[in-house]
């Protein structure tokens, strides 16, 4: 790609592996210049790069989505959540028996976090965490195989475009200050998930709320778990 050669937002996005109001608010914060060409606004190939560098040397302590920190999290009661149902096969509600919740300040309004714990139904009873933004779920977390050991826990990435993001993806912007690895490092069994992962300890709230608000900040119509998501836990 040339020095002085010219993309559009929507080319940046694609790059970036984000969505294209993720690029926006990029460029609107004046972190990406774009300078306007008649009517299109136009980034630099030098300027992405240096877009780039600045992005790849942030602090890791920087969290993602201008979320006010720390975030204080309080003990919820115990709740049950029912997921929604295939013809003729009713599921009984899934039972959360610990719970926290926390009103978290981001760049596009407040957000209540739920945050529920529950034992998986399927072979393994393994442990897992569903967060809940504004009531609706985003992602799930699963309890790696040595969790009683490392007390580790993994979820899928789903990107902007809504596509998974596998293992030999770049990472996107959003998840550069997260612990990412291969979904299969920590998960053995058959027909596992070839994707990247969110890796963070069981009682790391944090992490766990800042991967959900990244989702619900992607503006999708569809949830995380509809078109196809398949069940991981």
């Amino acid at each position: 790609m040339q020095a002085n050669q010219k993309m559009k937002p929507n080319e940046i996005a694609a790059l970036l592996r984000v969505s294209n109001e993720a690029a926006e608010k990029e460029i609107g914060s004046g972190k990406l210049p774009a300078p306007r060409s008649g009517s299109e606004q136009l980034i630099l190939h030098n300027d992405f790069e240096q877009f780039l560098r600045i992005q790849g040397t942030r602090a890791k302590g920087e969290t993602p989505n201008d979320v006010q920190v720390p975030v204080v999290f309080s003990a919820a009661k115990p709740f049950d959540h029912q997921w929604p149902e295939k013809e003729d096969h009713p599921k009984a509600p899934e039972h959360f028996d610990t719970a926290y919740t926390a009103t978290v300040v981001t760049s596009y309004g407040s957000k209540t976090v739920l945050i529920g714990f529950s034992d998986s139904k399927r072979a393994g009873h393994r442990r897992r965490s569903v967060v809940f933004i504004d009531g609706r779920p985003m992602v799930r977390f699963r309890a790696a195989d040595d969790f009683d050991r490392s007390g580790l826990m993994v979820s899928v990435i789903k990107t902007g475009d809504r596509k998974y993001l596998r293992a030999k993806d770049s990472i996107p912007i959003e998840y550069s200050n997260f612990r990412i690895e291969p979904y299969r490092k920590h998960v053995h069994e058959a027909h596992i998930s070839q994707n990247a992962a969110v890796v963070c300890a069981k009682d790391d709230l944090q992490t766990m709320a800042a991967h959900a608000l990244v989702t619900a900040n992607q503006d999708r119509v569809d949830t995380p778990f509809d078109g196809g998501w398949r069940e991981l836990l």
